[in-house]
């Protein structure tokens, strides 16, 4: 009589694991916020700075424009008093409002994983 064959079938189950990702958020508005004035106190000081320099050299330009008009005769003092009275000119400025930095960083981390096996031994008697 001849041996029984023997079959063996032994499996091992694979394993995945996952972790979460972990992300940041990072939203930066100074730029939006900037566009529609709304700014540090810094950036206030030297806006306002700046807009102070450029009012006083206009004055300086004008007074001087003014005085070289009277030094050549060719206005008179009535002339300057009324171009004076004139009111400024109104400038209304249209501005688009910038887009506030949005940025979504992903901390990947790799998951764990094993695959699967299956051994088969086959054994025959003989």
């Amino acid at each position: 009589m001849k041996g029984i064959p023997s079959l063996q079938i032994q499996t091992i189950p694979g394993r995945m694991q996952l972790s979460k990702l972990k992300g940041e958020l990072a939203i930066d508005q100074y730029s939006s916020r900037a566009s529609y004035n709304m700014k540090t106190a810094m950036d206030n000081t030297r806006d306002d700075a700046e807009r102070g320099h450029q009012t006083a050299l206009t004055t300086i330009g004008r007074i001087a424009a003014d005085g070289d008009a009277v030094a050549n005769r060719q206005s008179t003092v009535a002339a300057l008093a009324v171009s004076a009275a004139e009111p400024l000119p109104v400038t209304v400025d249209l501005v688009s409002i910038a887009r506030p930095d949005i940025r979504y960083n992903i901390n990947r981390q790799p998951g764990d994983y094993q695959p699967a096996q299956v051994q088969i031994s086959v054994d025959i008697k003989a």
